[in-house]
C-alpha cells in the first residue's frame, strides 16, 4: 500500500477495476447458483461457474498487468488484491454463517431467544462496518476516482 500511495504500483485502475475484481467470486457463486436453479447436473454447472471464474480472473490479470507493466510492481499489485479480496470474503463467511449456538445449561428459553437475537444484530452491524470499511478501502486503492464503461473495461482499453 505505501507503493500505491508512492505512484509506483496501481493496485486499482479506477472503480470498474475495483468492482469487476470485488465482485468476481460472488459472480461466480450465482452462476452455479442460477445453473442449479435451472436443474443442470453438479458437473456441468460448476463448469459454468469455472468458466466465468477464468474469464474474470483474465481480466483482473490482464488489467493488473496493463498498469503495472513487466516489473516487480505486477505481482506484488496482484497479489495484494487477492488478498484484499480473499480477507474480505472470509471474514464475511465467518460473520455470515456462525456455527449455531445452543442453549446454556439452565437459560431460559425466553433468554436464549434474546441473545440470538442480540448476537444477529451484532453481526449485522460487524458485517456492515466491515463492507464500508473494505468499500473505502478500495475506493482509496483506485487511481482514478471515476467508473470506465464495461465495455471498455472489456476491449482493454
Amino acid at each position: 500500500m505505501y507503493l500505491h500511495a508512492q505512484g509506483k504500483l496501481t493496485i486499482y485502475s479506477d472503480y470498474t477495476d475495483a468492482s469487476v475484481t470485488a465482485l468476481t467470486p460472488l459472480i461466480a457463486f450465482a452462476v452455479y447458483g442460477g445453473a442449479k436453479f435451472f436443474e443442470m447436473q453438479d458437473k456441468s454447472a460448476l463448469v459454468a461457474a469455472m468458466a466465468v471464474l477464468v474469464f474474470a480472473a483474465g481480466l483482473i490479470f490482464v488489467h493488473t498487468f496493463r498498469h503495472n507493466g513487466v516489473s516487480i510492481y505486477f505481482p506484488m499489485a496482484l497479489i495484494t488484491k487477492l488478498t484484499i479480496i480473499s480477507l474480505y470474503y472470509v471474514l464475511m463467511a465467518i460473520l455470515l454463517f456462525p456455527s449455531g449456538t445452543t442453549r446454556r445449561k439452565g437459560e431460559r428459553v425466553a433468554s436464549f431467544e434474546a441473545r440470538e437475537r442480540r448476537e444477529a444484530r451484532e453481526r449485522a452491524a460487524l458485517v456492515a462496518a466491515a463492507t464500508g470499511s473494505f468499500i473505502a478501502l478500495s475506493g482509496w486503492m483506485c487511481r482514478r476516482g471515476e467508473f470506465t464503461s464495461f465495455k471498455r473495461y472489456l476491449t482493454f482499453r
